[in-house]
C-alpha cells in the first residue's frame, strides 16, 4: 500500500523551513538584544 503521494518529504521539508525561520528569529532577537544592551552601557 504505497500512497501516490507520500506525505514524508513534504512534511519534512516543512519541518526543516519551519526549523530554520525559528532559529532565523532567535538570531535577530539575540543580535537586538545586545545591541540595546550596547546602547544602555552608553547611556543611549
Amino acid at each position: 500500500m504505497t500512497p501516490r503521494r507520500p506525505l514524508a518529504p513534504l512534511l519534512a521539508a516543512a519541518f526543516l523551513s519551519l526549523l530554520q525561520a525559528s532559529v532565523a528569529v532567535a538570531a535577530v532577537r539575540a543580535e537586538h538584544e545586545s545591541a540595546v544592551r550596547a546602547d544602555r552601557a552608553e547611556g543611549r
